[in-house]
């Protein structure tokens, strides 16, 4: 976690910080998996009753760093898409992915989040209008 929730103003200063790496690796499913979990490993500081919404962008495909996730067999597995939209679906909290055309499909079980997936290849117009939703959605 680079930047807790706060106003928008730190949050771009923060953002404008950030550099690329040299790796393909995004392991956006576990971004999605422990910003919903109930055991708030990322220490976010949600405020009671908070509309949780998370939204990803990506040209990448849905990703794990090999997280190991206990499931409710007993019984431990790999991170999928499936768990970490059944982890997004039990915290409340919404996805939205922003993903390129070509990897937008192994995003396809996080829709169940109540989100959608876009292409993050889209007019500026477009993705624009699609943010807007996701914001007056959260009002």
């Amino acid at each position: 976690l680079v930047q807790n929730l706060t106003d928008v103003a730190t949050f771009n200063v923060a953002v404008d910080k950030q550099v690329s790496g040299d790796s393909s690796l995004e392991p956006t499913l576990d971004a999605i998996y422990l910003t919903a979990s109930p055991d708030n490993k990322l220490n976010i500081n949600w405020r009671a009753g908070a509309d949780k919404t998370m939204i990803v962008f990506t040209d990448e495909y849905a990703q794990s760093n090999n997280m190991a996730v206990s499931l409710s067999d007993g019984g431990v597995s790999g991170l999928t898409p499936t768990i970490a939209a059944e982890m997004a679906i039990s915290a409340g909290m919404r996805v939205y992915v922003f993903a390129d055309n070509i990897s937008a499909h192994t995003f396809i079980p996080i829709e169940t989040a109540g989100g959608f997936i876009s292409d993050v290849h889209a007019s500026m117009t477009k993705m624009e209008e699609e943010l807007d939703s996701i914001i007056d959605i959260c009002k």
